[in-house]
C-alpha cells in the first residue's frame, strides 16, 4: 500500500505543476475543496469524504484543465484514494489512479478512476467508475470489486 501512496503523492503532485503552467498570457486558476459523498455499488453504498480540485482555464477560455484529489471513507471499514486530471468547465471529464485499503471482505487494491461530472459552481454531480486492477496485500482475500457511483460534491 506504501507504493500506492508514493504514486498518488507523485501524481498530484504533477497534477499541480500542469494546472499551474499556462501559456504567456494570464490564466485563471482556481483551488476549490469540498465535500465528497458517494452512493452506489460496491462492499459499501456510501462513501464520505473531500475533494479538493485546481483548475486553470488559460486566456479567458471557458474550458479548462486541472487535478483533483479524494480521499473518502466507506463506514470506516475501507478508504478509497484517488488523484487525477480532470477536464471541462459546466460539463466534464475525469481520469486517475486509486488506491482502496483492505476491508474485512477485501484486499487492498490499485486501479482506475474514471468520471464524467456536471458542476455548478459550488455544488456538483457526476457518475464514477472505480477499476480496481492490483493488490496491495497478498492474502486470501479478493480484491475490491469493479464499481459504478453516483457522486456529490459541496466545494467553497
Amino acid at each position: 500500500m506504501n507504493n500506492a501512496r508514493f504514486v498518488l503523492v507523485k501524481l498530484a503532485g504533477v497534477t499541480l505543476l500542469l494546472a499551474v503552467q499556462t501559456p504567456a498570457r494570464a490564466a485563471d486558476v482556481f483551488f476549490n475543496p469540498g465535500f465528497l459523498f458517494s452512493a452506489g455499488g460496491g462492499e459499501r453504498a456510501v462513501g464520505l469524504g473531500g475533494e479538493a480540485s485546481l483548475m486553470a482555464y488559460p486566456n479567458d477560455e471557458l474550458w479548462g484543465y486541472g487535478g483533483f484529489l479524494q480521499a473518502q471513507s466507506f463506514g470506516g471499514d475501507y478508504a478509497r484514494y484517488a488523484a487525477g486530471f480532470q477536464t471541462g468547465s459546466l460539463v466534464g471529464a475525469e481520469a486517475g489512479l486509486l488506491a482502496l485499503t483492505a476491508s474485512d471482505e477485501h484486499r487492498s487494491s490499485m486501479g482506475a478512476h474514471l468520471g464524467a461530472f456536471v458542476s455548478l459552481a459550488v455544488f456538483g454531480a457526476g457518475l464514477r467508475v472505480t477499476v480496481p486492477v492490483g493488490s496491495g496485500s497478498p492474502n486470501d482475500l479478493e480484491r475490491h470489486p469493479i464499481e459504478a457511483s453516483f457522486v456529490l460534491t459541496l466545494k467553497v
